[in-house]
C-alpha cells in the first residue's frame, strides 16, 4: 500500500465513486490506468522529466489518454503530474482497491503451499476463513516448494505460518538456543 498522500488521493477517489455510484467502474477504470502506464515507459520517463514543461505533459497525457481512460482519471493523473507525484499511481489504485474491498465487504487472502491445493481444501478454507472474519474471503493460491509441507497463509500485512519449514526453523533456534544455555 501507498504512503499517507497515496492514501488521500484514494479516498477522495473512492468517495467520488461511493457518490455517484460508480464504485466497480472506477476501480476497472483505474486498473486499465496503471496498466496503460505501465506499459509505456516512454511516457512514464517524459512526465517523470523534470524539464519537460507541465504543459506540455498535460498535452501528452490527453493526446494518449483521451478517449482511453475517463475525465476524471485524466484529471487525477494531471493532478499527480502537477504534483509530482505520477509515480504514486499504482499506490493509490491498490489503496483504492482496498476500499472497494472493505466496502464490499470482501477480504482478499493469499494462501502459499508446497503443493497444489485441492478444490475442496480451498472451498473449506475459503469458509473457514470467512466464518472467522465474518467477510466473504477471495482466496488466491499459490504453490512455492519452500514451504515444504503446511500453509502460510496471509490477509493484508497479517501472516499465519503453518508451514513445515518455519516449524523447522523454530525447532532449530530453540535447540541452538538450548545448546547455548548448556555450555
Amino acid at each position: 500500500m501507498g504512503d499517507r498522500a497515496s492514501r488521500r488521493y484514494a479516498e477522495a477517489l473512492f468517495q467520488l465513486a461511493q457518490e455517484t455510484g460508480q464504485l466497480d467502474w472506477l476501480e476497472q477504470e483505474l486498473e486499465a490506468l496503471v496498466q496503460i502506464t505501465a506499459g509505456a515507459p516512454e511516457l512514464r520517463r517524459l512526465l517523470d522529466h523534470p524539464e519537460v514543461p507541465r504543459e506540455r505533459k498535460f498535452g501528452l497525457l490527453d493526446r494518449v489518454l483521451a478517449g482511453a481512460v475517463s475525465p476524471v482519471l485524466l484529471s487525477l493523473l494531471k493532478l499527480l503530474v502537477e504534483r509530482g507525484r505520477q509515480q504514486a499511481l499504482g499506490a493509490i489504485a491498490a489503496d483504492f482497491g482496498a476500499l472497494a474491498d472493505a466496502a464490499r465487504g470482501l477480504l482478499r487472502v493469499q494462501v502459499t503451499s508446497a503443493v497444489r491445493l485441492s478444490e475442496e481444501q480451498l472451498e473449506r478454507l475459503t469458509k473457514v476463513l470467512s466464518h472467522l472474519t465474518g467477510k466473504r474471503i477471495a482466496l488466491e493460491s499459490e504453490v512455492d516448494p519452500e514451504v515444504l509441507a503446511g500453509a502460510q497463509v496471509r490477509i493484508g500485512d497479517r501472516v499465519i505460518d503453518g508451514s513445515a519449514r518455519t516449524r523447522l526453523e523454530r525447532l532449530r533456534a530453540n535447540l541452538r538456543e538450548v545448546g547455548r544455555q548448556r555450555r
